[in-house]
């Protein structure tokens, strides 16, 4: 097992120590996340108001809930001498994950960046990579 915190080695007094029953677990941390932001969207929504026809998950037709989360950015990223940058132009969709992990697991790598900018409603154009992951 290998977990790092902030990036460094983290033997020291700095390892992680799990134990369960008669067993331990140690390793070294690993915060892959260290100087980034990071963030969520939490939201509770009675279930009748996601299904597809307002029923419970017991009661509908069609118990799959489908959804996706998309990153934009601006176009363009001017690098100043100083070191600094500065954000451009219209925002663009560059990322798209949705529950399950298609790109991940199906797409192919030449044309990860093409399914990250399209919508889900435009899918059609990959099915040849459903049908034969």
């Amino acid at each position: 097992m290998l977990i790092e915190i902030n990036g460094a080695n983290a033997l020291g007094g700095n390892a992680l120590v799990i134990t369960g029953g008669s067993s331990n677990v140690q390793g070294l941390i690993i915060n892959r996340f260290s100087g980034t932001n990071v963030h969520s969207i939490v939201l509770e929504i009675p279930i009748s108001r996601v299904t597809y026809d307002g029923q419970s998950v017991e009661q509908t037709k069609a118990p799959v809930i489908g959804m996706y989360a998309s990153t934009s950015r601006q176009k363009v990223n001017v690098l100043k001498e100083n070191g600094g940058a500065k954000d451009r132009g219209s925002w663009v969709q560059v990322s798209r994950l949705a529950n399950p992990l298609v790109n991940e697991l199906i797409i192919d790598t030449p044309v990860k960046d093409r399914w990250n900018a399209a919508e889900p409603e435009d899918e059609g154009q990959f099915q040849e990579f459903y049908k034969n992951p």
